[in-house]
């Protein structure tokens, strides 16, 4: 798994890092190997996600970083 988190209002790499991704039930679970911000090392990130039709919708993360996301297949 690969995570990069760009600002396009700065130009700039925020956040970028990589590591392990596993799934077990319902959760997807992000744990990182490598990042330049120290803090992704620390914890793993866990999300609650569910298939409903061509919609992928997942949120989770930790207490300080919190995604939720709604994704939709395009044939």
């Amino acid at each position: 798994m690969v995570f990069t988190l760009y600002n396009k209002k700065t130009d700039s790499l925020e956040i970028t890092g990589q590591g392990k991704a596993t799934t077990k039930g319902n959760q997807y679970i992000e744990t990182f190997e490598q990042s330049n911000d120290k803090d992704l090392l620390k914890e793993r990130l866990v999300y609650t996600y569910k298939v409903k039709g061509n919609k992928l919708s997942y949120e989770g993360g930790t207490k300080d970083f919190h995604i939720v996301e709604v994704l939709k297949r395009i044939e």
